[in-house]
C-alpha cells in the first residue's frame, strides 16, 4: 500500500491553489490535506483550489471520513473546489463530497480532467506559479 502523499502551491497573483493527493488516502487524511492548506499563511478563503486526486491508488472513506471532509471544507470559505478524479469508484465518493459541500454553502465540482477543472473556475491553463509536474 503506497503512503499518501500531498503538495500543494498556492499562487496568490490569481487567487488559485493546485493541490495533488496521491497514494492510499482515507477521507481523515484528505480532511488533514485541507487543513493543512487553509493553514497556510499564503491562503485566502477567496481563493478556488484544484485538488487532483488522480494519483490516489486507493480511496477509503468511512461516514466519519466523508463528515471531516465536509467539515474542514466548509467553514467559511467562499471560493470553489473542484476535484480532478478519472476514476469512475471514487468519483461517487467525490460526487457525494460536492453535494454535500454545495449543501453546506462552499461551491464544488467534481470533473474528469485538468482542462475541465480549469474551465471550472474561469481558466484555460495553469498559471506557471502552479504548473508542478
Amino acid at each position: 500500500m503506497p503512503a499518501p502523499s500531498f503538495r500543494y502551491r498556492i499562487d496568490t497573483d490569481h487567487g488559485l491553489a493546485l493541490a495533488q493527493i496521491a497514494g492510499d488516502a482515507t477521507g481523515e487524511y484528505i480532511a488533514s490535506c485541507v487543513r493543512a492548506l487553509q493553514a497556510d499563511p499564503a491562503w485566502s478563503d477567496a481563493y478556488d483550489v484544484i485538488w487532483d486526486d488522480r494519483g490516489v491508488t486507493v480511496l477509503d472513506v468511512t461516514p466519519r471520513g466523508l463528515d471531516e471532509m465536509v467539515a474542514a471544507q466548509t467553514n467559511g470559505q467562499f471560493g470553489m473546489d473542484v476535484i480532478v478524479s478519472d476514476r469512475g469508484s471514487r468519483e461517487a465518493v467525490f460526487l457525494l463530497y460536492a453535494r454535500r459541500t454545495r449543501a453546506a454553502g462552499r461551491p464544488a465540482r467534481v470533473c474528469r480532467t485538468l482542462d475541465e477543472a480549469l474551465a471550472a473556475v474561469g481558466r484555460t491553463a495553469l498559471p506557471a506559479a502552479l504548473d508542478v509536474a
